[in-house]
């Protein structure tokens, strides 16, 4: 079965949720499931245990429903139950994993779309929360979904509490939301979270000056928003975030248990951010510029914006996160006009796989090909500059950087001059006892990374950085950093 279902699949529920003014109210706890919610089976719950009941798509359908007692949500799998059984259907096993990760990608977008207010009104219901004193000058500028990640060893029953499967990431359906607060008997570790905020904070760390990394995103007005706050002041960094009133603060359990980690994640407030009116004056200074594609679900207008007022700055520079398959697939326009405005590209190597598959970077006989092969992942790369030049000589550089693993960094760069040159730098070993925890080691690269960027380094030296900050963050249970003294 050919992956383009899948592209149709998402197309399909951007036509059919865009624009739509669904008359949305949550349901009270303890309230019976309307009919409607029980008569589909959730397609997209019969994978890998990522989603692994019928009753998750029920839990998230019956919290959202509309006025009429429909729901929008099941009415759009009824509507496409062909299109979406024949993408679950058997397939080769090498497509198995990447089309799992996209799925549930999807689930994740669909969530958003009904765990969040309405966009027409979300604006003018936010509410400015007050810029921390950081001292600057801003180098580095961000923005993300912030997350509070609460880490804590627990054991096995506590996963069965909560009906969670040992090492998957999913999202909070409204009977796990007590999960959060019940965490609190074994004394969890708060730490900032999110993968654009994550990666600002390494830049923090190694930048110093308190202030010199800047960040924005959507809280919500609860004690959660305020120690998210408090704890990236502490760190230094200038933060400005938007506070949603009625909203909770995005929030992760982090769930250590057997070494093996487990993550549910509510969203929470992240999907209601917009950029304030005079978001450049808190970002005045910055010349690097972040967001994630992560981003996008909350509306493309955020990074667009971001990236459009970095392109008319003088040696200001928009980076940009591919952050997940799912982010690739569904939003191929957005993302080919800010890849326009975009100088560095980051991304992992299944990342740039699903890159190259949705806007025919290669030819389509060489899209099932590992990118662990160096060659092809030369061409992907090289192909993906051209969405960033348009194949044209910008007189600016351009730079695309694909991470694989413990496998070699490739990166393809057009100069002014509209040379390519290609860049490969080989990633450090750490033994494998010392290895706690790859996940958030793609944030501290690309962390890594732009601060040696915004010191006047070569790539191959931002390379590097962004290397050995990764190292260093996989040692540790969570996204923190131990390094005492510059590590590039």
């Amino acid at each position: 079965m050919a992956d383009y279902q899948i592209r149709h699949l998402y197309r399909e529920s951007a036509n059919f949720f865009q624009g739509r003014p669904l008359p949305l109210r949550p349901i009270q706890r303890g309230q019976q499931a309307h009919a409607a919610s029980r008569r589909w089976q959730h397609p997209l719950c019969i994978t890998n245990g990522l989603f692994p009941t019928v009753e998750d798509q029920e839990q998230v359908s019956r919290f959202w429903r509309a006025e009429d007692g429909t729901s929008e949500f099941p009415l759009f799998f009824r509507r496409h139950s062909q299109l979406v059984s024949q993408t679950m259907a058997p397939a080769e096993p090498h497509l198995q994993r990447s089309r799992i990760k996209a799925l549930q990608g999807f689930i994740l977008v669909l969530s958003l779309a009904f765990l969040s207010p309405a966009s027409a009104s979300v604006t003018d219901r936010m509410a400015v929360d007050s810029s921390n004193s950081a001292t600057g000058p801003m180098r580095v500028f961000a923005i993300g979904n912030p997350i509070l990640d609460l880490v804590a060893e627990v054991p096995s029953s506590f996963l069965d509490e909560f009906f969670l499967k040992r090492g998957d990431a999913t999202l909070a359906t409204p009977e796990q939301m007590r999960i959060y607060s019940t965490l609190d008997q074994f004394n969890p570790t708060s730490l900032p979270g999110g993968s654009a905020l994550n990666s600002v904070r390494v830049v923090q760390k190694l930048l110093r000056k308190p202030g010199s990394a800047g960040y924005m995103g959507a809280i919500g007005d609860d004690p959660r928003g305020q120690v998210l706050k408090e704890l990236c002041d502490k760190e230094g960094l200038a933060t400005r975030f938007m506070v949603a009133p009625g909203q909770s603060t995005g929030v992760c359990a982090v769930l250590i248990n057997e070494k093996e980690r487990t993550l549910c994640t509510h969203l929470g407030a992240c999907g209601s951010f917009r950029l304030p009116e005079d978001w450049t004056t808190f970002a005045s200074g910055a010349l690097i510029f972040y967001a994630t594609a992560y981003t996008l679900t909350a509306t493309p207008k955020n990074a667009l914006e971001v990236a459009g007022y970095a392109h008319g700055i003088p040696n200001a520079i928009f980076t940009l996160n591919l952050s997940a398959p799912f982010c690739v697939e569904l939003y191929k326009d957005a993302m080919q006009s800010l890849l326009l405005h975009t100088n560095i590209l980051f991304g992992n190597e299944e990342e740039f796989a699903h890159l190259a598959k949705v806007h025919n970077l290669v030819a389509a006989e060489k899209t099932a090909l590992s990118t662990a092969n160096k060659e092809h992942a030369v061409e992907v790369c090289t192909g993906a500059l051209r969405l960033l030049t348009a194949g044209q000589n910008t007189g600016a550089t351009k730079l695309v950087v694909m991470t694989r693993g413990h496998n070699p960094v490739i990166a393809a760069e057009q100069t002014a001059d509209g040379t390519v040159v290609v860049h490969e730098v080989g990633v450090p070993v750490v033994a494998a006892e010392k290895i706690v925890d790859t996940n958030g080691a793609g944030d501290a690269f690309v962390g890594g990374f732009l601060y040696a960027l915004s010191q006047g380094k070569t790539v191959k030296q931002c390379i590097m950085c962004g290397n050995a900050c990764a190292q260093d963050v996989i040692q540790h249970v969570g996204f923190s950093l131990s390094f005492t003294s510059l590590p590039c």
